[in-house]
């Protein structure tokens, strides 16, 4: 029925009228049973010849096709890629072939040998006349020249301010930017890192492509910072401060200066000392292991310092009525000097005010003075609010004439230099035990024969109670240091008022309390045989 030629064509001998298929299916299906079954199907001949009304008596239905591969190497010769057609009753491709394709193509580096084996497997495995498609050279872009970069070491304050802070709840604090970056002297503020020259590349057909090196930089040494002789490479402080950008550089300010503190700047903490030119907005946060001076004004915002707080205008608050919290706060170590303020909580070592405070709460751990005593409008007065602690006051008048609640507790301290003198009394006790122990122990072993376990116990003993005695001694001595510690608080702690003393104050000496009821000219409230007295100045005195 079927025969083929030298070419590999297979043809269909209709001379016999009886072998003549009824129609184009049933040849298809005669040809799938035959040995040519893998060979590639005419198609269009087949349909042809069914479509004809004069037929020939040979029909070629199908043809010997051996396996393809042909090679596109891509527009910028960057890669090579292979299209390999399976065979078709034919032979199958070769790789010692599909090699002499890819050289007529072109192609001489950036080939791999395994991936055209793995091309040429698929002959294997798919069916015939099938294309698959893979890549099988590749060459190599060049490599460009990095740029010489700065590599910061330090978190310069304009990185802070892109960082806002993660509350617990998962939300951004927009006003907390985190701790202000300070560094100390010698500290590595910049590494640079070096250019570099890049890598030559190249494609599929053989051309070398040629690379750019990168661009150098020059790093500059700001105020307060070097570069060290002997490492070009790196910048360095050389003093303590806040690391500041400057162009292809950092400068170290020992004093971080800033116009105002507000939302667009965030909280401020620094290990140093803090400049403010103008003011510090509501709800904001300045923090300083330093001094903190602000030219400006508070309002309704925290200021805490380990050294000194300067405010050279006012401080201003107001009184959540909800919480019953004032809503400024300033808080340091050191002394505090400012102009006025009203409504907030005041802390420090001493509180010096220029003018006069209104419904603050107040704690020195020495002394709170207002205008130094003088009198003068709007100058000098203590108008409402607590003073929780202090050891002495001076201030021009207290309270007013309508009756304003304000409340003066001086020699608090004394509370806790008398739970620790009563701590210490317990701990004496506890010695003075152990002491009448040790002694009925040495009766006992001064009574045993004499023997190297007696001589031994003795010894031991002798240890214990020299430690015990060294005990009592030291404690013997702190209580009588918390005695005249106390003694001396409540015998030289003072209020002193130069001008007027209101009716309604309230005073809290230490554990005694009073109450003015009537007006007083200048005077002085201290304790006196263990009671509150008012003692008028003698000048005022008729």
């Amino acid at each position: 029925m079927f025969k083929i030629d030298e070419q590999g064509q297979v043809f269909l001998d209709l001379s016999d009228p009886m072998i003549i298929p009824a129609n184009a299916t049933f040849l298809l299906q005669a040809l799938a049973a035959s040995p040519y079954a893998e060979f590639k199907i005419n198609h269009p001949a087949i349909e042809s010849f069914f479509a004809q009304a004069t037929r020939p008596n040979l029909l070629m239905v199908a043809s010997r096709q051996d396996a393809t591969l042909s090679i596109t190497i891509s527009a910028d010769k960057i890669t090579a890629t292979a299209v390999l057609q399976t065979p078709q009753g034919g032979r199958l491709m070769s790789l010692e072939n599909a090699k002499a394709i890819l050289v007529k193509a072109g192609v001489s580096r950036g080939f791999k040998q395994a991936w055209l084996e793995a091309l040429l497997a698929k002959q294997l495995q798919l069916k015939p006349g099938k294309k698959i498609e893979a890549v099988i050279a590749q060459g190599k872009p060049a490599e460009q020249g990095l740029n010489a970069q700065l590599i910061k070491q330090v978190t310069t304050l304009s990185e802070r301010i892109k960082q806002p802070q993660e509350l617990a709840d998962g939300r951004m604090d927009l006003r907390d930017f985190g701790k202000l970056a300070s560094v100390g002297a010698g500290t590595i503020l910049i590494k640079v890192q070096i250019e570099t020259l890049g890598k030559e590349g190249y494609n599929v057909v053989g051309d070398t492509l040629p690379t750019k090196p990168g661009v150098g930089i020059k790093l500059v040494a700001g105020d307060g910072t070097e570069i060290p002789s002997d490492d070009p490479l790196t910048l360095i402080s050389t003093q303590a401060g806040v690391p500041i950008d400057i162009e292809n550089g950092i400068r170290v300010d020992d004093i971080f200066t800033i116009k105002d503190v507000c939302v667009e700047t965030g909280h401020i903490d620094f290990d140093g000392s803090v400049l403010i030119t103008q003011n510090v907005d509501p709800s904001m946060k300045v923090k300083a292991k330093g001094d903190i001076n602000i030219l400006g004004t508070i309002d309704g915002a925290e200021i805490i310092a380990s050294g000194n707080i300067t405010v050279k205008q006012g401080i201003i608050g107001h009184l959540d009525h909800d919480t019953h919290q004032l809503s400024t706060v300033v808080r340091c170590d050191g002394d505090l000097h400012i102009g006025h303020a009203q409504y907030a909580s005041l802390s420090a070592n001493n509180i010096i005010v220029e003018r006069q405070t209104s419904h603050c709460e107040m704690m020195a751990k020495n002394s709170i003075r207002i205008a130094e005593g003088k009198k003068g409008k709007g100058v000098g007065k203590l108008i409402g609010g607590k003073i929780l602690d202090a050891k002495h006051i001076l201030v021009a008048e207290i309270g007013t004439e309508s009756g304003a609640k304000t409340e003066i507790s001086i020699m608090q301290a004394g509370h806790q230099l008398i739970k620790k003198h009563d701590k210490l009394l317990e701990q004496l006790h506890e010695t003075e035990q152990h002491l009448l122990e040790i002694t009925e122990k040495k009766r006992l072993i001064n009574a045993l024969p004499n023997s190297l376990h007696k001589q031994e116990a003795q010894a031991k003993i002798s240890q214990e109670n020299n430690h015990w005695l060294e005990q009592s001694k030291k404690l013997h001595a702190l209580v009588a240091k918390f005695n005249a510690a106390l003694h001396f608080l409540l015998d030289h702690s003072d209020i002193k008022i130069s001008h007027t003393l209101h009716p309604g104050v309230e005073f809290h000496l230490f554990t005694k309390n009073l109450k003015t009821s009537r007006t007083y000219p200048a005077c002085t409230v201290h304790l006196k045989d263990n009671a509150i007295e008012i003692e008028v100045s003698s000048s005022n005195i008729n």
